[in-house]
């Protein structure tokens, strides 16, 4: 019986050690465990930062890209205005060199009159001198000549209205060429203006090409941005949303394991009452066995 109860308590003993260091490696399991499930939350809380982070950076690439467009918009009906007033300079450049043309023709049409009032005012003093003979003679002639006199003094008054006719031709046509000459410098000057003009408005049409041109390639890089950024933004929503997973199924694990750890506490409590138990019977089976004992040697003196 003494054996028996040696052996008893022996298995006991071993049996508790065994559960000793299986709730050690549990505690160790759940410690672990532990640390695991705050690293997947510490995680969770960045990668929710990370996402919501992305998700702002999304929207202000999404925004960018709808003012970059418009600004693109804006900038090519800049460059639409810019090419309809390239063209309309142009036409008023058209007109205004087909006035300076028309200008210059009159000028030389002046210049022709003017002629002509010279050949006039000599031909009236042809005249002047050839009516002033005409009454010579007809004076000389006496009675006879009177008609002729009235005649040639009719010439002398025509020569006179021409000659005074030629002249105010000539003033007329001095006033037109000044005016001619003093319209003809202001369509230069206008030309040139317009020119200027002209220039300007093409370089600055060339500057809202390059505007229009950057600002579409921006347009395109800030799009390209924005579709990467709204694909990293759902990658990091499924991996956000794999890392709660985790953490529920870590949370889960821990539980278990802490409840494991209880009922390997418990067993421990059961087993070392147990090895108390076998203690406590293994001295009183070696009492029994020594009273035993003592009683079968004093029947064998009796």
């Amino acid at each position: 019986m003494a054996n028996t109860s040696e052996s008893l308590a022996g298995n006991i003993e071993f049996g508790t050690d065994l559960i000793v260091g299986i709730s050690e490696s549990i505690k160790q399991i759940a410690s672990g465990s532990e640390s695991i499930a705050e690293s997947a939350r510490g995680n969770q809380l960045m990668l929710a930062e990370v996402s919501k982070g992305m998700e702002q950076i999304a929207e202000s690439s999404l925004a960018l890209a709808n003012e970059t467009a418009e600004v693109a918009q804006k900038a090519g009906e800049g460059l639409r205005s810019i090419e309809r007033a390239v063209a309309q300079m142009q036409v008023i450049s058209e007109a205004a060199s087909a006035s300076t043309a028309a200008v210059a023709q009159m000028d030389h049409r002046t210049e022709e009159i003017d002629r002509v009032t010279v050949i006039m005012a000599e031909i009236a003093s042809q005249i002047q001198l050839l009516s002033l003979n005409a009454a010579i003679e007809a004076a000389r002639a006496g009675e006879y000549g009177r008609g002729f006199a009235v005649v040639a003094d009719e010439i002398r008054k025509l020569a006179d209205q021409s000659t005074s006719s030629a002249k105010d031709i000539a003033k007329t046509v001095a006033h037109i060429r000044q005016s001619s000459r003093e319209s003809k410098e202001a369509m230069n000057r206008v030309a040139a203006e317009i020119q200027t003009g002209y220039e300007c408005v093409d370089v600055a049409g060339h500057s809202f090409q390059e505007i229009v041109e950057l600002t579409e390639q921006v347009s395109f890089k800030v799009q390209e941005v924005s579709s990467v950024t709204e694909e990293v933004s759902a990658s990091a929503e499924q991996i956000l949303v794999s890392v709660q997973e985790t953490v529920s199924i870590t949370e889960v694990s821990l539980a278990g394991t802490r409840e494991i750890a209880v009922c390997a506490e418990e067993q421990l409590t059961i087993m070392e009452d147990s090895l108390e138990s076998a203690r406590q019977l293994r001295e009183q089976a070696k009492r029994l066995s020594g009273e035993i004992g003592s009683h079968a040697g004093e029947k064998e003196v009796g």
